[in-house]
Order: structure tokens, then sequence, then C-alpha cells
């Protein structure tokens, strides 16, 4: 694929030339690229799922961005190349992850810290933390605050839990579309 805007042959040109090219426009600039395959075999059923699940996100990108404040907070992180409309697609279609949970400053105790790191390609709009005893009893649960640094999430602990081994820490992260990623560790 190339691109050329400084082209006068070119320029603004769009549409399939022969069976060999095709020409779009983005962002001014033209675009050339080879002419897609087309087939017409049946979609499997993976693919009529993939093609629901788009279905969905382009719903919720347009409902979405119908809302002004979502649509300034989308626009604001567009790009020459990623539209706020395209981003919202995006954000639907990828799920936060936890990446990591810091237990290192938890020894059981009520004020103990717990971090955890969460990503998504738009915004983590919430982390909540579970903490369950080793015989899977739910000790306590509840929100985490972003810290300082906009990296963590810190959670503080409520409860007692002496001692802490065997005890298992569930970390779930949600992004704007209600997607959810989640992560448990065990304490050793």
């Amino acid at each position: 694929m190339s691109n050329s805007n400084a082209n006068v042959i070119t320029r603004n040109l769009h549409g399939k030339f022969g069976d060999q090219v095709v020409f779009r426009t983005s962002d001014g600039e033209t675009i050339t690229a080879n002419v897609p395959d087309t087939y017409n075999s049946k979609p499997s059923e993976a693919q009529l799922a993939a093609r629901e699940r788009f279905r969905e996100a382009v719903l919720w990108a347009k409902s979405t961005l119908a809302d002004p404040e979502k649509l300034a907070e989308y626009s604001a992180k567009a790009s020459r190349h990623m539209t706020a409309y395209t981003l919202a697609i995006t954000d639907y279609l990828r799920a936060p992850k936890i990446i990591e949970i810091d237990v290192t400053n938890y020894s059981g105790h009520a004020g103990d810290l717990i971090a955890v790191k969460a990503i998504d390609d738009f915004k983590v709009k919430e982390v909540k933390v579970v903490i369950a005893g080793p015989d899977g009893t739910i000790l306590e649960k509840g929100a985490c605050e972003l810290a300082v640094s906009g990296i963590y999430w810190m959670y503080t602990a409520t409860a007692e839990n002496d001692p802490p081994q065997g005890s298992v820490i569930t970390a779930t992260a949600k992004d704007n579309p209600g997607h959810t990623g989640t992560m448990s560790v065990t304490i050793a």
C-alpha cells in the first residue's frame, strides 16, 4: 500500500481501477492498495460470531459517541489515523487486562495495601479486589483507588486475615464498554 497526496494524477482518486488497484482517501491522503479478494463461500461459525461482535461494537460506539461528554473524552485521545469512532470500536473489542497484583505490602492486617496494575487500550474505568481465605470464604471485597502515578490501582484492606498464607486475591478491571479482565494470586 502506498500513500500519495502530491501526485496530480492520483490525488483525490477513489474506487477500483480495473482488477488491479483500489484508490481511497484517508485524512486527505490518497491510498493505493491491491483489490481485495472476494469469497463466495459460506462464512464459518467463527466468522459469523466475529461479524456479530463487530456489529455490537459499531452500535456501542455510535450510542456512546452520541453523548457529548463521552465524544469529547474519545476525541481527546484520537489521533490522525485513529478517529474517536474507531477508538470507541477498538475499546469495545478489547477487554482490559490485569498485568500484576502486588501483595508485598499485604500481611493480612487492616490498612495493608494491595497494588493492582491494570491496562486497557483506552481507559480502565474501575478495579475491584476480592480477598478469599484458603477455604474459599470471602473475607472482604471492595473498590481500588487509582494511585497518583496513574499506573497502579490501590486497595486498602479492611479486615484482619491472620495468617494470610493460602488466601486468594482476585482483581477485576472494568473498561467503558463494561468488559472485564481478571487475575488471581495465591499468597504463599
